[in-house]
């Protein structure tokens, strides 16, 4: 059984660096004080076999964009983070 190659290449386009980050670029920040945060990474893989066959093998690469997003919300000292993301 061959086992497949992935040659994996992320890259994050907006990133998180804390809840006081309502100056920072890429936060989406809320009248009632939710951070919202998008982010998109990529990816790409080959397959060796994909049509999982036994004979007339056929190798592929595929790229995935995976789109996901993060809440915060600061109450006090507590921070509560919500995090979600579409594969």
């Amino acid at each position: 059984m061959k086992t497949n190659t992935a040659i994996v290449i992320s890259t994050a386009l907006l990133s998180f660096a804390g809840v006081a980050a309502a100056q920072e670029a890429g936060v989406i920040t809320t009248e009632s004080g939710i951070d919202f945060v998008p982010a998109l990474t990529s990816t790409l893989k080959h397959d060796d076999n994909v049509a999982r066959s036994n004979t007339n093998e056929i190798s592929s690469w595929v790229g995935v964009l995976t789109p996901s997003l993060k809440a915060t919300i600061a109450d006090g000292a507590d921070v509560y983070t919500l995090s979600g993301a579409l594969t």
